[in-house]
């Protein structure tokens, strides 16, 4: 019987633009735009910075781009450092389950390798989408109890895509990504305690980004793995989810794209947005203020029932994984800024207050998943409610282009000032017509930095 990742090199091996399912490359454009955006402000954060100065500082060759730095380091750091740019500001694309992030190990990967190897961008685009394929349908076949069983899917199933992606813009043969898919299962982690005060979750795509090149790079200096990695009797279904649904993996591979990429309009975890959604909708509709607030009760389907119910975050990255103060802020301020969430302890008084008064109860009564119902109680008696199913920049309520490309510009301009992001635009709508990805990310760069050439490979 084939395996999977015998399945996967056929499916994608060879594989051209042209092949690729109508509107799928202008997703791809789109993931790219908002992963590039992102990035560059996740650059300019704490975690952002940590990982670039750790890649930098290990030397080596100049191969790929450090997004918003300008420096070139060897294509494993920078996928590993611009992963962990990508995921720090907790903005990046999200995929319709909330189960994992498709930019930061898939685009990571695919830009690192694709600047190596000077892949044009039909070939980069190309891959970018086989390797989102990767991840979303090894998702769909192992969630939910991967996560439940305590695995993070944008590491533990991202490495798979982003080896997918490389492998593609490396120009592996099929029987070398079947190889680099098995070195990539060998390397395959991420848990999922990662969401308290501290830095853990921005570091975990890094994890996913840096061993699927690893993989990709070994696989073409000759090295062999096992091709059963992937639903073998110990392989990673079985260890990392116990079961793998091969029908769900394979149904439509090669053919039917199962890539279904949301865009974050608020820059916190994706399960809390539809409550912030209601949120604001109430807060709008019966102009309500935070200080006419008794209570706030939060109803959301059982599948997320106790996920992020931080009542006193400790930190920005706290605060981004808390749903009583996501809905606090959106409360209090009317809008959910990215900068938000950066003032925990700090002018917030008003926010925790209200964050202490919202109340999380599940319902199993609700339509979907990430449905959530708000029900707010005022101090004069007033009770209002407002139901959200599918929040803003999903597949039901999408930013479009210029929605996307507004998000694009506020995080892309304070790193490289109005003419510097609009360049970098052009370069990204325009990857199809590259002949060499680098072309766009030299554009990357802060304003007064002069970006270095990629050697030659």
């Amino acid at each position: 019987m084939t395996t999977l990742t015998e399945a996967l090199a056929e499916s994608f091996s060879g594989r051209t633009m042209s092949d690729l399912p109508d509107g799928l490359v202008h997703q791809a454009k789109r993931l790219l735009i908002d992963y590039l955006g992102v990035s560059l402000s996740g650059s300019q954060l704490e975690t952002g910075r940590l990982a670039a100065n750790f890649a930098v500082s290990l030397a080596g060759t100049q191969e790929s781009s450090l997004i918003g730095r300008g420096e070139r380091v060897p294509a494993v750091y920078a996928a590993f450092a611009n992963a962990v740019a990508n995921h720090s500001l907790e903005y990046d694309d999200i995929d319709e389950s909330s189960f994992f992030h498709y930019g930061a190990p898939v685009m990571s990967s695919v830009l690192a390798v694709g600047e190596l190897v000077h892949a044009d961008g039909p070939t980069v685009l190309t891959a970018a989408m086989a390797g989102c394929e990767t991840l979303a349908r090894l998702s769909r076949a192992t969630n939910p109890a991967l996560r439940d069983r305590g695995f993070h899917t944008t590491t533990a199933c991202g490495v798979f895509g982003g080896t997918v992606a490389a492998g593609i813009a490396g120009r592996l043969s099929p029987a070398q990504l079947v190889h680099a898919l098995g070195l990539a299962g060998g390397q395959a982690c991420g848990l999922m305690e990662i969401y308290g005060a501290s830095m853990q979750k921005r570091f975990n795509p890094g994890w996913a980004a840096r061993n699927a090149v690893t993989a990709v790079l070994l696989a073409r200096a000759g090295a062999t793995a096992e091709e059963s990695v992937i639903d073998g009797d110990r392989g990673f279904a079985t260890a990392f989810a116990g079961h793998i649904d091969r029908d769900a993996f394979l149904d439509g591979l090669g053919r039917e794209s199962t890539v279904m990429i949301d865009f974050k309009p608020y820059a916190c975890v994706r399960p809390v947005h539809t409550a912030i959604d209601a949120v604001l909708r109430l807060r709008q509709a019966h102009r309500l203020a935070a200080d006419d607030v008794e209570e706030l009760l939060v109803y959301r389907g059982p599948a997320w029932g106790d996920f992020f119910a931080v009542p006193t975050p400790r930190s920005f990255h706290e605060a981004q994984v808390s749903l009583p103060y996501a809905v606090a802020v959106a409360m209090v301020e009317g809008v959910v800024s990215p900068g938000a969430f950066a003032h925990v302890g700090q002018d917030d008084a008003q926010v925790q207050a209200l964050a202490e008064r919202v109340v999380i109860k599940e319902d199993a009564s609700l339509a979907q998943a990430l449905s959530c119902r708000v029900v707010i109680r005022t101090r004069s008696g007033q009770e209002v409610a407002a139901t959200v199913d599918s929040a803003h920049g999903s597949q039901a309520d999408p930013l479009d282009d210029g929605q996307l490309l507004a998000k694009f510009r506020s995080l892309a301009i304070p790193v490289l000032g109005e003419a510097g992001t609009e360049r970098l635009a052009e370069a990204a709508w325009k990857l199809d017509s590259q002949q060499d990805v680098s072309a766009v990310l030299r554009n990357a760069v802060p304003l007064g930095v002069d970006a270095t050439e990629p050697s030659a490979s």
